[in-house]
């Protein structure tokens, strides 16, 4: 058996809602149960392998594909802020 405290209204009412025959209690006992089974039947070693395993990075490899406009650091117009249409 699972201990549940709801303190939130909306949540509370959602759970009764689609628990049809259910408390809200028993429709989160329920999907709890469901999630728990789902993370049991998944094998250990690929979550192991998710969490620690890192793509290398290769330095320059997207060099000349970006473009910046040699007026990049120019100041911007004050109609660019103001919104002016001019």
């Amino acid at each position: 058996m699972i201990n549940v405290s709801i303190n939130n209204e909306s949540l509370y009412k959602a759970a009764q809602e689609l628990g049809h025959h259910y408390s809200a209690e028993e429709t989160i006992e329920n999907a709890l149960k469901v999630y728990i089974s789902h993370l049991q039947s998944q094998p250990i070693s690929s979550k192991a392998s998710k969490l620690t395993h890192k793509k290398t990075r290769t330095f320059g490899q997207h060099k000349g594909l970006i473009k910046v406009s040699d007026d990049f650091d120019n100041s911007l117009a004050d109609s660019f802020w103001l919104g002016d249409d001019e």
